[in-house]
Order: structure tokens, then sequence, then C-alpha cells
């Protein structure tokens, strides 16, 4: 009995011989998806009357280099920022639009303002404001977690748009684990989503400590592997209140 016939054999010759052929051209494009215009969260200035703001509440492990600045590729302890985002009157659903280094606020995403916040206890005051402020939100949170090669304004943006398209109800809170954003760091994020776990567990009960009665986790490629790692550790350790309050998860 031949395992391999010799049709079998030149069918897997052939298959390797296209997988070594495409690969510079898969290698390419992913360099050149990683050298297009990036969403950054410098604050520019923006006209009141032009386009929609937008508050989003983050936690970050990313480290901060400066206020308002986080590193690309070194991790810290969790931080809290409300982050103001301008949605452009020009916007067209399901887009993020974002132009480089000079953003124009009438076509492109752009920052607003940013502002620290300084402990997890700051952060619970902040978003019990911000729950009495809309109360349409019935204390509902929605969680978004970014995915592989996504920078702070990647994944802040994103949600921006979500929220915006979708004309959701619930308070967002962005998630940002520290990606290296780069295209070919696939094994170097795949471990900063496995420390950002304690971070997302701290985020989730700080939710429920400030009054969050549901929380929406909506997750994104890599991020739906930190999010399910970072439940199962909730669930096998306990005493997680945040885990108690999770209504719906989106991968």
């Amino acid at each position: 009995f031949d395992p391999f016939p010799s049709s079998c054999a030149l069918a897997i010759s052939s298959a390797m011989t296209r997988a070594i052929l495409l690969f510079p051209i898969l290698l390419a494009i992913a360099v050149l998806t990683g050298c297009g215009p990036r969403a950054n969260i410098d604050p520019v200035v923006v006209d009141p009357d032009v386009g929609r703001a937008l508050p989003i509440l983050m936690g970050t492990t990313r480290a901060i280099e400066a206020p308002g600045r986080y590193s690309k590729t070194e991790r810290g302890a969790l931080s809290y920022a409300r982050i103001v985002v301008s949605i452009p009157p020009s916007h067209q659903g399901g887009s993020v639009e974002v132009a480089g280094r000079q953003p124009d606020p009438s076509t492109e995403f752009v920052v607003r303002s940013t502002q620290q916040i300084g402990s997890s206890e700051s952060f619970r005051t902040e978003l019990r404001r911000v729950f009495r402020a809309n109360p349409d939100a019935n204390n509902e949170a929605i969680v978004f977690i970014h995915g592989f090669n996504n920078t702070v304004g990647d994944g802040v943006f994103r949600l921006a748009q979500i929220d915006n398209d979708l004309t959701l109800e619930g308070v967002p809170i962005h998630y940002s684990w520290p990606s290296a954003a780069n295209p070919l760091g696939y094994v170097r994020d795949r471990d900063s989503a496995l420390f950002a776990r304690h971070g997302l567990s701290q985020l989730l009960d700080d939710i429920a400590a400030a009054g969050g009665q549901e929380i929406i986790l909506m997750a994104h490629s890599m991020g739906s592997f930190l999010t399910m790692e970072t439940l199962a550790w909730m669930s096998q350790n306990g005493n997680h209140p945040g885990f108690d309050r999770i209504s719906g998860i989106v991968l």
C-alpha cells in the first residue's frame, strides 16, 4: 500500500511550489499594508461646528511615554484616559478615514483632546459621571478590544466609527493592549495579548465597581484571543464582579 501515490505527491509538490512563489507577494502586501496612513491621537484644533465630537474612555496597558503619548513597544501598568474623537461630516459608514500627519477634520477622523485619568478610582468616578450624564445608556458599557497590528489611534477611531454608525446607546470604552503595530510582528503581538489579560480583567472589574450593570465585549482578530483568555482566567480565579456583568460577546 502506497500512502502517497504519485498523483498525490505531484499535487503536494505543486501546492508547495505555489506557496513558495506566493510568499514574497504576501510578504510585500503585508509590508505595504503597514506603510499606509496610521491613526494617531495627537490632538488637533477643530472648529466646534465641524463634525461630531465623541468622547471615548480608554484603559491601556501600553507604557506611557508622556501625557497623551504611548509607547509602541513597551508594556506598562493599566492606565486610563479620556479621548474626544472628531468624526468628519463627510464620513461614510463603515470607513475610518485617516490621512496621516496633516489630517483635515472636515474629511478625516482626528482627536480633539486627550486627558489622562490617574487611577482606577479616578476612572470609576469619571465613568459614574458619564453614566449619570447619559441616562439612555442604562448603565451599559461597550468595551472594544482591538486586534493585531494596531496603534492606539487605530483602535480608538474604529470604536468611534462603530459607535457612530450603529448609534449605540452604551458608553464606549476602548481597551488598548500593547500591539507593536507592525505587520510582521505577529508573535510579539500574541505575547503582548497574553500579557494584557490582567489589565482587561481589571478594566472590567472597574466598570462594574463604577455601576456598570451590563458589559458588552466587542473583540476583533487577536483581540478575540485576548478576550477569551481573559474570561477563562477570570472564571478560574473567581471574585471578579466584572465577569458577572458581561451580557454579550461579539468576536
